[in-house]
């Protein structure tokens, strides 16, 4: 983020596209769900076998679910954090 800043600030509107598939609010539920845990896969490295970042071993179909997920956080994150230093 400390690197797209200065840009950003010197725009007129300045923003970051973040792209994901599905919608946070769907309502349908397809297993396995997304689910970071406590980023404990994260803490151990992401190192195999724990290669995902609720500690467990690789699955295709939650690893893409996490990261849509973790898209997500860091949309609001950077929002949170930094939308008033570029207003």
């Amino acid at each position: 983020a400390s690197l797209l800043l200065p840009g950003m600030a010197k725009s007129a509107d300045p923003r970051v596209i973040l792209a994901g598939g599905a919608s946070a609010e769907e309502s349908v539920e397809v297993y396995p769900r997304a689910d970071l845990g406590a980023l404990q896969g994260l803490k151990l490295g992401a190192k195999n076998p724990i290669s995902m970042v609720d500690g467990y071993n690789f699955d295709g179909a939650k690893a893409y679910k996490d990261s849509k997920l973790c898209l997500a956080m860091l949309s609001h994150t950077l929002h949170q954090n930094y939308h008033k230093q570029t207003d």
